[in-house]
Parts: structure tokens; C-alpha cells; sequence
């Protein structure tokens, strides 16, 4: 490798390259993260090249607009997306524990794998019950206890959400009530 004195040109045996931090290896993704990155990046620039303040300077107002026109765009251009019809579900009479399972899946939606786990076995030893044997009427109450609990975690909406899965998983769970 040659390297470059002034006034003279010298070859150099075993030279080792300096590791150095460059751009393209650093790994950066959206969001926040990524607009602080290239706000930084930005000002590194405009105070380290004069030059390029008015580039910079034109760049976000021509991002700005773009923005503006986008938003514009996409709220005049509505899109209506409909889910295509669930298929009906066989009625399958439930075992406790099964119910129990799901009754926590899909509390898990709303607060999260650990707090659902800990509502819902709480519940269950409140209410002296095992999800082994659970009867359509225990899992009833269970879930209206689930409800109550999981609404100190989550807003009316979610809680009112949930209770509306819930109830129609009890009711297509078991057939008999």
C-alpha cells in the first residue's frame, strides 16, 4: 500500500488499515431513532460544510411539502378495507382447562402474556377453582371476574372489546347453555 507524504510518494510494507467507524455499517432503523440519526447527521453536516446549509435548508422544506402533499393525497384517496367473513365455527363443547387456555390467550391481546397469566390463576384461586374442573357455569364467572380485573389494566374500549370475544367464545363453547 502507498501512502502519501507531502512533497513524496512512499511505499509502505505491512500496513494496517485503522478500523474505523463508517456509515454504511451502522445499522439505524425508523421511528424516533432514526429521525434523531438523521437530524444529527443533518446538523454534523451544516456546521462542518457551510455549503451545504442551503441544500439542507431547501431539503426540509421540499420534505416538508412532499409530506403535506402525501397526507393530502391519502386523505382524499380513502381506502375501505372489509375482512372477508369468518367461517362459522363448529360447536365443540369446551373442557375447562381448554376454556381456561383460551380465556387467557385472548386476555393476552389486551394486557400482555404475564399479566393475563396472573389475572386469570388469580382468578381462579379467588374464586376456588381449578381449570381442570371447571363447569360452564364456573367458566361464567370466571369471565366475568377476568373482565373486571383485566379492566384495571386496560381502557373501557379494550375491556369492552374483550368481554364481547370473550362472551362469544363462552357461548360457542359450550353448546348446552
Amino acid at each position: 500500500m502507498r501512502q502519501r507524504l507531502p512533497g513524496k510518494l512512499v511505499a509502505v510494507k505491512n500496513f494496517e488499515r485503522h478500523p474505523r467507524i463508517t456509515i454504511q455499517r451502522m445499522a439505524i432503523a425508523g421511528g424516533i431513532i432514526g429521525a434523531l440519526f438523521a437530524l444529527g447527521i443533518s446538523l454534523v453536516f451544516g456546521i462542518g460544510m457551510p455549503a451545504t446549509r442551503l441544500f439542507l435548508l431547501a431539503s426540509v422544506f421540499v420534505g416538508i411539502g412532499a409530506a403535506e402533499l402525501l397526507y393530502v393525497w391519502r386523505t382524499r384517496h380513502l381506502v375501505e378495507y372489509t375482512a372477508p367473513p369468518e367461517p362459522p365455527r363448529p360447536r365443540k363443547d369446551l373442557s375447562g382447562a381448554e376454556f381456561v387456555a383460551q380465556l387467557q390467550a385472548a386476555t393476552t391481546g389486551v394486557v400482555g402474556p404475564v399479566v393475563a397469566a396472573c389475572v386469570v390463576q388469580s382468578q381462579l384461586k379467588r374464586n376456588s377453582m381449578t381449570a381442570e374442573t371447571c363447569s360452564p357455569a364456573d367458566c361464567k364467572r370466571l369471565l366475568d371476574c377476568t373482565v373486571e380485573a383485566i379492566g384495571l389494566f386496560a381502557t373501557k374500549d379494550e375491556t369492552r372489546r374483550l368481554q364481547l370475544e370473550l362472551e362469544e367464545l363462552y357461548q360457542s363453547g359450550f353448546s348446552s347453555s
